[in-house]
């Protein structure tokens, strides 16, 4: 038996096909443990979105272009497919309150980037060669107090109008194998109380430091291994402690070249006297 259907998709991202054939099943259908199967089908293109996100949802496929700001809610999640594209608007930026994942792979990374940038997912606006991605294109993925992000295995471009192209505001934050770049303003911000991993990736071209990270009274212990800080305007790294407990036993294996400074700041109260 052949069977052959024809849809008409009208809305670009993941489509889910099933396909129920039951030898001698009799219709309606009253199992589905023994259908043929489902295959899932990307269909490119392009989706503007606008509005908080209250529930699970699921961007994959096509460009996503955020046209205002976007808030995932705190019961939310917000899940970014391997080589999805989101192009946010210009002012526009990404606040989580839930949960983002953001996980690609070496091949098809997740991309944030300008919506004037041709390099991925094409010319969305459409002009030909008559614009081109600037730093500060788009405002600022920040990271609430509740909130969690997992990115693995993105590329984070053009961000920062705000002075910051990724914040964490007191949530949590793991970030491997992506790259932050060409930003208006610091790489990573991270405010006190903040949970704080970055390992294995790449913060260059930003108009600020490569991570600049505060903590009023307990202790600073992020995690901050095998990545690489170059050409950021400050430093590579920059601790603000008011006071605090340095312990940076768990940052290690990391190189900088090409900052204005290329090493870690200390910003503290500091008694006694060394030679």
């Amino acid at each position: 038996i052949v069977l052959t259907a024809t849809q008409v998709v009208t809305q670009p991202g993941a489509l889910n096909v099933v396909v129920n054939a039951d030898v001698g099943e009799i219709l309606p259908e009253t199992s589905e443990a023994n259908n043929t199967g489902q295959a899932e089908m990307g269909v490119l293109g392009t989706i503007d979105y606008c509005g908080d996100i209250t529930g699970d949802a699921t961007w994959a496929y096509a460009v996503f272009v955020p046209t205002c700001n976007i808030t995932v809610q705190g019961n939310a999640t917000l899940t970014l497919r391997s080589g999805v594209v989101v192009k946010p608007m210009g002012g526009v930026g990404i606040y989580i309150n839930g949960r983002l994942n953001g996980v690609g792979d070496s091949i098809t990374p997740v991309v944030l980037t300008s919506y004037m940038d041709d390099t991925y997912g094409g010319d969305t606006n459409n002009d030909g060669s008559g614009s081109t991605p600037v730093p500060g294109s788009w405002t600022v993925i920040n990271i609430a107090s509740t909130g969690m992000a997992n990115i693995d295995y993105a590329r984070i471009r053009y961000g920062g109008a705000g002075q910051t192209i990724v914040g964490n505001a007191g949530g949590t934050l793991y970030l491997a194998h992506s790259t932050i770049e060409s930003g208006a303003g610091t790489g990573i911000q991270v405010a006190s109380g903040s949970t704080l991993t970055v390992q294995d990736s790449i913060i260059q071209g930003n108009s600020g430091s490569g991570i600049d990270y505060t903590q009023t009274n307990g202790r600073a212990a992020p995690t901050i291994r095998n990545t690489v800080f170059h050409s950021n305007t400050g430093y590579a790294m920059y601790f603000t402690l008011n006071p605090a407990t340095f312990d940076d036993s768990n940052i290690q294996n990391n190189t900088a070249s090409g900052n204005t400074w290329n090493g870690i700041g200390l910003a503290a109260t500091f008694s006694g006297a060394s030679i």
